[in-house]
């Protein structure tokens, strides 16, 4: 993670190459498929099939799960052997699957093709979500950690868009995103976190900020104008060069989220905005 700037800032588990820790502690394990099923059912949005595809057979694997489809959100994994979670955590590490799209149980893996379904499930079932390294979405096809399709219409044109503080312009702010509340980029961060904010408010600035810390590296915050934002960041590029750090931020047309930068793919996928690279 980025170092930031004490100024501005006024998994499942922690996964391990093979393993968890006890103290994150999920749901109770599930006694069959079908009773994970069930649950999503009952509790969620999701429709997941009772029918059981096979996505073991292109896995050079000895473990044993059953998956099931749950329409076009996403795929549930009951786990039958000791060591398939390990296997499929690992897995989806090493594809490159972002932590904010898998939900974990005791016995159950759930990959969804949006953040906010495995966020519903991970709540719904009292599971948690992995400590993955990577927060890039996964480039595989396998079925165990399928892309999220995209949208009619959706193009490459649309991924995040990476700039210079310096060379930030106030027409790439105002073309950045639609306006958000706070409350909207609260929700948002919660979304892809799958945490709880905290809404300790931040600290005030001169630039006619308002915002909220969700932890100890996340601050959000929105602004009156959109002159006021482009200011901010030319203040905090120079302070990050004077300290000799590098940092990023993701904008929108009147709001500015400081956050992991592993974060910063999803909340883009949610909100939109431009990644602003700050510091030497």
């Amino acid at each position: 993670m980025k170092k930031l700037v004490p100024v501005f800032i006024t998994g499942i588990l922690a996964l391990t190459a093979c393993g968890a820790s006890d103290s994150n502690a999920s749901s109770d394990a599930f006694e069959s498929a079908q009773e994970l099923v069930d649950a999503i059912n009952a509790n969620t949005d999701l429709t997941c099939s009772s029918d059981i595809s096979d996505t073991q057979g292109s896995l050079d694997s000895e473990e044993s799960w059953d998956s099931m489809h749950c329409d076009d959100k996403g795929i549930a994994h009951y786990l039958k052997s000791d060591g398939a979670k390990a296997f499929l955590l690992d897995w989806l590490e090493e594809n490159g699957t972002s932590k904010t799209r898998v939900a974990l149980g005791d016995n159950w893996i759930f990959v969804g093709y949006h953040h906010k379904d495995a966020h519903a499930v991970r709540k719904a079932l009292d599971g948690v979500q992995p400590s993955f390294s990577s927060g890039l979405p996964s480039p595989s096809e396998q079925e165990t950690a399928r892309e999220e399709p995209k949208a009619e219409g959706e193009s490459e044109s649309q991924g995040l868009r990476e700039v210079a503080s310096d060379e930030l312009s106030i027409s790439d702010l105002a073309d950045s995103s639609e306006e958000q509340t706070l409350d909207e980029l609260v929700e948002s961060w919660e979304y892809v976190t799958g945490e709880t904010c905290d809404l300790e408010p931040a600290e005030s600035d001169s630039f006619g900020s308002s915002g909220v810390n969700c932890d100890s590296a996340s601050v959000l915050a929105i602004y009156e104008s959109t002159t006021g934002l482009r200011q901010q960041l030319k203040s905090a590029d120079e302070l990050y060069q004077m300290a000799e750090m590098e940092g990023s931020r993701l904008v929108g047309i009147n709001w500015g989220m400081t956050v992991d930068s592993d974060l910063i793919e999803d909340l883009h996928a949610e909100l939109g905005g431009i990644r602003v690279d700050l510091g030497s």
